[in-house]
């Protein structure tokens, strides 16, 4: 992981050590929370006495704010605004107030990048945004993102990539880095969270010539039925993807005639995730047709396939994670206030 001198120097003067400062820096960006145990991974130091020094400094200080939950699991919060502005991330979220579920994912999430620490990874949505549109010339809005109703006259915000997890080119594959994706799941115990993240994502991933899918969970009973989620979303069996296409057609043409008293609430929600997922060619060529009568159900597959132009490089793979929240009280109290 790449973290610039200037960024080191400036969590120094805050009165941590090189080391210390590094890891802190790994937390604002990626994290905001993290354990004793993250600590101990990052340094290397098995020695409780320094890691407990090094926390009770950062408490003192009123830079950390420290939660206590089930088991007596104590977790950390990075909250110290100035130090957060040190570094150009004043404004960041990770030092704000979060759910529960939220904690639990971010450090599930942190687990994941120290175990995986050599690759580049991307270090906020800005990045995201830029790389994927300057590489590959998708445009935003043909990005995973998500709408904030503006409060009065303030106009609404369109955010991308919201859920933050990791995300990070892998140089080793030449001649081009591979563009990684991560799911992290801390332990929530179905897949439903899943398969909601990929139909988000699904429309985007199909823009990518070639990318690598990593989903990374504490237990590996789910492994195998998230690969089958997975292709499922991504490369959908030709039955199911002619009723999508079909479905979505059909309801393109009841609103392209402005018969939207036609439409209930779900359709037009499937209408707006499908014009995500179809867009562009050879999807625009195969309404034309459907609209005109010289295409069913039947030949939407083969006319998709034969018209083409790539065909995609998926790599998905499956991690192991060292440490299951699950077992993480909900109630906990909480010490300390944020700066």
């Amino acid at each position: 992981m790449k973290i610039t001198n200037e960024h080191v120097h400036a969590i120094k003067h805050f009165g941590y050590t090189e080391r210390e400062a590094r890891f802190l820096y790994v937390v604002a960006i990626h994290s905001g929370y993290f354990t004793q145990n993250h600590v101990r991974q990052f340094s290397g130091n098995r020695s409780g006495r320094t890691v407990s020094a090094f926390i009770k400094r950062a408490l003192y200080n009123e830079h950390l704010k420290e939660s206590k939950h089930q088991n007596n699991a104590r977790v950390y919060q990075l909250t110290y605004r100035p130090l957060y502005a040190a570094i150009g991330r004043e404004n960041l979220r990770n030092r704000r107030a979060h759910s529960f579920d939220y904690i639990k994912t971010k450090l599930a999430c942190l687990d994941f990048i120290l175990g995986h620490f050599g690759f580049d990874y991307f270090e906020g949505e800005a990045d995201k945004v830029q790389y994927f549109e300057e590489r590959f010339q998708i445009r935003p809005q043909e990005m995973p993102g998500k709408t904030y109703k503006g409060a009065n006259r303030v106009p609404d915000t369109i955010r991308y990539f919201v859920d933050k997890f990791p995300m990070f080119l892998d140089a080793a594959r030449q001649p081009e880095p591979v563009p990684t994706l991560t799911y992290v799941d801390p332990g929530i115990g179905h897949l439903t969270d899943f398969k909601t993240h990929l139909e988000a994502y699904s429309g985007f991933l199909k823009r990518l010539p070639h990318f690598r899918f990593i989903y990374a969970g504490p237990s590996t009973v789910f492994c195998g039925k998230a690969e089958r989620v997975f292709k499922e979303a991504v490369e959908p069996p030709t039955g199911q993807l002619s009723s999508h296409l079909a479905r979505y057609f059909s309801l393109r043409m009841a609103w392209d005639a402005k018969q939207y008293a036609s439409l209930s609430n779900t359709e037009i929600e499937f209408l707006n995730h499908a014009k995500q997922c179809f867009a562009g060619e050879p999807f625009e060529s195969a309404y034309k047709k459907w609209q005109a009568g010289s295409l069913n159900e039947n030949q939407l597959v083969a006319e998709i396939e034969n018209r083409s132009p790539r065909k995609q490089e998926i790599e998905f793979r499956t991690c192991l994670l060292p440490r299951d929240y699950s077992s993480f009280g909900q109630n906990s109290k909480v010490i300390g206030k944020a700066a």
